[in-house]
């Protein structure tokens, strides 16, 4: 399908590559892209791994596959709408670690899920490489792949509250429960001189004897 640009269009549709020997749009094959409406050329999925291109605008990332453009100038990562088909714009995919990036086992659409957290887990950034790091606003959540919104100031209490205690057992065992310890080796050593007394006092007398 081609589409001759008219002296009123400036711009190829998301899903058509500008081509220069026709001076027209055609709409992206199988095993390429595009998503910016502009006047660059189709942009290549060959090779990238966990992703499929069907052509147009039908991107598909695989499941834990996280896919973004880079721009080896600016040494940035890029969403795709925002590639085009310069040489310092490179398509680049990686797997992750479960449950960072895409989340679908069968797959996901890069275009309609873009704005969910399917591409990425919750509160990640796309634009991070393999989605490692929060959007702003957000922060890590313990023992999880997710990310929380910083304002939830709900559970700091809960928090205080479990650091509190946990430095006050700390504080009681090291010091306050140290002391019946402390007692029991006394009993120990007491007890263990007391062994010692009748030995010393044997070996006395056999030396009176001996006299």
């Amino acid at each position: 399908l081609q589409l001759s640009l008219t002296p009123s269009q400036t711009k190829c549709a998301a899903g058509t590559g500008y081509d220069d020997a026709t001076r027209s749009c055609s709409k992206c094959g199988k095993g390429s892209f595009s998503l910016g409406a502009d006047l660059s050329s189709c942009i290549s999925c060959n090779g990238v791994e966990g992703v499929t291109c069907s052509g147009g605008s039908d991107i598909t990332v695989e499941y834990r596959y996280w896919v973004s453009g880079y721009d080896s100038d600016r040494e940035r990562y890029l969403t795709l709408f925002d590639m085009n088909d310069s040489s310092e714009h490179i398509l680049i995919g990686h797997i992750c670690a479960f449950g960072q990036c895409c989340q679908l086992d069968e797959g996901c659409d890069y275009v309609q899920d873009f704005e969910g957290s399917i591409l990425c887990n919750r509160g990640r950034d796309l634009e991070t490489s393999m989605c490692t790091s929060c959007n702003d606003g957000y922060y890590e959540l313990l023992s999880t792949n997710d990310c929380g919104e910083c304002d939830y100031y709900e559970n700091m209490w809960y928090l205080l509250g479990v650091f509190t205690l946990s430095f006050i057992l700390v504080f009681y065992l090291a010091f306050c429960d140290a002391k019946p310890l402390d007692i029991m080796i006394d009993k120990v050593k007491k007890r263990e001189s007391r062994k010692e007394s009748p030995e010393k006092d044997d070996n006395d007398d056999a030396d009176d004897d001996d006299d």
